[in-house]
């Protein structure tokens, strides 16, 4: 087993650059001046479990990028840029379990690309090894640029009855991509390609999430990582408010394939975002995938309408983290 200080040696600090604000990963704390950033901070953490938020067959490159996409994707539903990130690492210390030093290698190289292409530092972490299985923990740091910079942050819960309710592109590849890597889905060749590369690297929509908080017109906004319609009524019950939800409305990675499978199945990480009439047709005029699927109201719960205007009995609205 690769000891924790070699691994950070030999892996982790050819990731920084001399001056970093990681003290090069050689201290347990970084140290990132506030009067560095324009605006308020912005926090978030996610933590990604082998075989529950990715397969084991999935490449490492990819589970390093998808372990820092989605934290971005946080950042992105507060109108953020993003700083740094700090990387929490538990190796799975069975010697059959244990990651190699070849899949560890191919993890950082993953992790150096979308530092680079996300104009981002690592400023620190832990690595540590115990019986369970892999497991992944980044936080994330960002703040607003641009015109974004002068608006506050928007907040899940700011929503207010009648404002429309918007997505910022389709929904489903994430829930495409799982059914293909686990065999139960047949699609045409780019179209399985397309929906892989969905659910393993997910996008994180930062220039939309910059255009939405710096439009100033946004009253509420979070990202679909749950699914749509889970994601829709944690935002509607942030507010305290109920949401009526059109599926014919809704933008659909595969139209032809069941929608309600793709509206709850998870891994989107498109925005869901709350406003005005007027300022969400404004908003719509710049968004080429965007589109308008509801609105918030009066009320308690959530109420999907087919297109018949009819409403629909779910057996699951989307993913759930924990279980009594």
């Amino acid at each position: 087993m690769v000891a924790e200080f070699d691994l950070i040696d030999r892996y982790f600090r050819p990731l920084v650059a001399d001056g970093d604000f990681g003290q090069l990963l050689r201290d347990d704390c970084a140290h990132l001046p506030l009067r560095a950033l324009a605006s308020d901070l912005v926090l978030t953490v996610d933590t990604l479990i082998e075989g529950v938020h990715f397969l084991a067959s999935d490449p490492p490159e990819t589970v390093a990028r998808k372990a820092l996409r989605v934290n971005l994707s946080d950042l992105a539903a507060k109108g953020a840029s993003p700083v740094g990130c700090l990387l929490a690492l538990s190796l799975p210390s069975s010697a059959h379990a244990l990651k190699s030093e070849a899949w560890l290698a191919d993890f950082a190289r993953g992790l150096a690309l979308d530092l680079q292409q996300f104009d981002l530092q690592l400023l620190g972490g832990d690595t540590t090894s115990g019986p369970g299985p892999l497991s992944i923990s980044i936080t994330a740091l960002g703040h607003a640029t641009g015109a974004a910079a002068s608006q506050p942050p928007m907040l899940r819960g700011a929503g207010r009855a009648g404002d429309l309710l918007c997505v910022t592109g389709p929904i489903g590849w994430g829930y495409l991509g799982l059914q293909v890597l686990q065999g139960g889905l047949d699609l045409p060749e780019a179209t399985k390609r397309q929906a892989i590369q969905h659910y393993r690297l997910p996008e994180p929509r930062l220039r939309e999430g910059a255009l939405l908080r710096g439009s100033g017109t946004v009253h509420a906004c979070m990202d679909i990582s749950d699914g749509l319609v889970a994601d829709a009524r944690h935002l509607a019950d942030a507010a305290g408010l109920a949401c009526l939800l059109d599926l014919a409305k809704i933008p659909l990675a595969e139209p032809k394939l069941d929608p309600v499978a793709q509206i709850t199945g998870g891994d989107d990480y498109q925005l869901l975002f709350a406003c005005p009439g007027e300022a969400a047709e404004a908003i719509m005029t710049q968004l080429e995938q965007g589109a308008i699927i509801g609105r918030l109201t009066q009320g308690q719960g959530l109420t999907l309408l087919d297109a018949d205007g009819n409403a629909l009995r779910l057996a699951k609205e989307g993913y759930v983290h924990a279980k009594p």
